[in-house]
């Protein structure tokens, strides 16, 4: 039906962001993702080519991703609506401990009687 056209500046503004992100990344994340997303290894050729065990590659790759995510979403600018999202979060989790708490010296008074 309709086909969106991608502006070129965006692209440009995309590639960037994705280089900048990937700069902070340690070496060690960056090289196994790289060799996953760019060179389309698998964890058993990642392994064999950087001299490690497969189960190392498969978390070298899991925490690149997610380092990955955190550092592109501050870098973007989306690390504001995530962070507001979690503080509610925490703010309703705040509110239930302190009620368990203001109810701990009830039950120890009636386990003492």
């Amino acid at each position: 039906m309709g086909h969106v056209v991608e502006d070129p500046a965006d692209r440009v503004v995309e590639r960037d962001l994705v280089q900048r992100t990937m700069t902070q990344l340690p070496e060690t994340l960056r090289a196994c993702l790289l060799l996953s997303i760019i060179g389309g290894l698998s964890s058993h050729e990642i392994a064999r080519t950087l001299n490690l065990g497969e189960a190392a590659v498969r978390q070298r790759l899991s925490r690149a991703r997610k380092l990955f995510q955190q550092v592109y979403r501050r870098e973007s600018g989306d690390f504001i609506t995530a962070a507001s999202a979690f503080s509610t979060r925490t703010q309703g989790r705040r509110s239930r401990q302190r009620k368990r708490v203001a109810h701990r010296p009830q039950l120890a008074m009636v386990a003492a009687s």
